[in-house]
């Protein structure tokens, strides 16, 4: 390429080979006029003249370089119908997207053949271009998601007793756990599932948040008993909880969930500060069943009385004593960890558990699973 911008009026350029044969020969006869000028040559040796008009003196730039052929077939990859990758080498037969999502993308690839033509004009020129093919056949493909990074859940501990009172009504209860991080670097939505077993069926409460914790104000946790009450006539129920990692594909749940609260609303709902009394004795089924390690069993209480309850084998053997005092008329519960009368674990299997308040007597069944 031979610059000659800036020269004079009626500059001449010339290029001989080594038989003084012009081979390229142009007249700059405006400033700016041809002031580039490409050439293709064979390899050799050559001479370049500048002849400047009414002067010797000026500055030229010539820049001499080998022109490398342009190849005869190249490949281009579309996405979605964008292109994404031009003029591939024929020899690369593979090629890889570093900018896929969770969605399905669809992918084609076409050809670019070399064609050539002549210009037609007083200085004929050689013009080299690729005409590109028709699409290939379409592949539509999607990054395999990687799910969220493991969890756990924080407080409140596995077993926590909460009792609801005038006292502590305008408090709130707060569910906390870890944070999990998405490989995959995608925002995480956090499902966490409140959920108690009635005699209708399970009683499920759902709440979302983006953060690691929510706080639960206790009047609300109240009003949600009062209702089950009105529904079971029972003022204590165990809950189970639990939160799930959610990045929009996959869900993983924390890894030590999920946990039990016991949820005590007898003494709130009560007549000027004491607790409610139970209309009857009863005996209610224990939760969770099956259960490893603890379950709680509820009982209605309804006048003072001297209560014992035991846990028998399927041989009719007693192995534990979980409750043995007098009781004032209420709504109790108590938590059995699976251990017999002298603390040593129970193995799997069925039991019963028999209860006696005065004239009241009641036994149910319950599953320890290990």
């Amino acid at each position: 390429m031979i610059d000659l911008d800036g020269s004079l009026y009626d500059t001449a350029l010339g290029v001989y080979d080594s038989t003084d044969t012009a081979l390229v020969l142009a007249n700059d006869d405006y400033n700016g006029l041809q002031s580039y000028l490409e050439c293709i040559l064979p390899t050799g040796t050559y001479y370049i003249v500048v002849d400047g008009y009414s002067s010797n003196n000026g500055s030229y730039t010539i820049d001499v370089h080998t022109v490398e052929p342009l190849p005869d077939l190249l490949y281009n990859v579309y996405k979605d119908g964008n292109l994404i990758a031009e003029g591939l080498a024929d020899t690369i037969l593979t090629y890889t997207d570093n900018n896929v999502g969770l969605y399905e993308a669809c992918y084609t690839v076409t050809a670019s053949i070399l064609e050539r033509w002549s210009d037609t004009g007083p200085d004929t020129s050689h013009v080299y271009a690729h005409i590109e093919s028709d699409h290939s056949n379409e592949v539509c493909a999607s990054m395999q998601n990687t799910p969220p990074g493991a969890f756990a859940l924080i407080t409140p501990p596995d077993g926590e007793e909460l009792v609801i009172t005038n006292d502590n009504i305008g408090d709130l209860q707060v569910f906390a756990w870890s944070q999990s991080v998405d490989p995959n670097g995608y925002d995480i939505n956090y499902h966490i599932l409140w959920e108690t077993e009635t005699d209708t069926g399970m009683f499920q409460i759902w709440d979302d948040t983006t953060g690691t914790a929510v706080a639960i104000p206790l009047g609300l946790m109240a009003e949600v008993m009062t209702g089950l009450s009105e529904l079971t006539g029972e003022y204590i129920a165990d809950f189970s909880w639990t939160v799930w990692a959610d990045d929009g594909l996959d869900e993983v749940q924390a890894s030590n969930g999920p946990r039990t609260i016991s949820i005590d609303v007898g003494w709130y709902l009560g007549i000027n500060g004491e607790a409610a009394i139970p209309d009857i004795f009863a005996l209610h089924q224990n939760y969770p069943n099956p259960f490893n390690p603890v379950t709680t069993i509820r009982y209605d209480v309804a006048e003072q009385a001297h209560v014992q309850m035991d846990i028998y084998n399927l041989l009719g053997q007693k192995v534990a004593v979980v409750v043995n005092g007098v009781h004032e008329p209420g709504f109790h519960a108590v938590r059995w960890n699976g251990t017999n009368m002298y603390g040593n674990a129970l193995s799997s299997g069925m039991y019963f558990y028999h209860i006696q308040a005065g004239d009241f007597r009641s036994i149910k069944k319950l599953i320890l699973v290990k």
